[in-house]
């Protein structure tokens, strides 16, 4: 038997249009946050809603770690991408010799396995993933 589950319950959610992040927006001062929070880190309201966050965007950063970590071996690759309503996630990216990041370069949300644990369960996240040319959908940030 397959086991899986998500990295933190809350960060996203599969809709008929495909997967999202789940952000909150504050209804006061119109900033847009992720991971979901209680309190808006701006204006210090709680009068925030929950909003589904574009699926793509543009890498505004990124680097790639020769470290091994508790879950990522050495050579894995993470970045913030800025989604089109300008909120900036921290993601792994999808990188590769063939086709290595590049800065302003467009971006699609993935949910994917990222690990397995102990118990062989698997650990389901985000990431990004380039976009290919010429894909519809959401418009990315310009």
């Amino acid at each position: 038997m397959d086991k899986s589950r998500p990295l933190m319950p809350g960060l996203f959610r599969e809709t008929t249009d495909g997967p999202v992040l789940i952000g909150s927006r504050c209804e006061a001062c119109g900033r847009t946050h992720f991971p979901l929070v209680a309190t808006c880190l701006d204006c210090l309201r709680k009068d925030l809603k929950e909003v589904d966050l574009p699926r793509r965007g543009t890498l505004f950063s990124f680097t790639t770690v020769q470290v091994r970590s508790s879950n990522f071996g050495p050579g894995h690759t993470v970045g913030y991408v800025e989604l089109a309503d300008g909120v900036r996630v921290f993601a792994p990216l999808v990188a590769s010799k063939e086709q290595p990041p590049e800065v302003g370069q467009h971006v699609r949300l993935e949910i994917s396995p990222l690990w397995r644990v102990h118990d062989d369960t698997e650990v389901i996240g985000y990431r990004f993933v380039p976009e290919l040319p010429g894909a519809k959908g959401e418009a990315s940030h310009a």
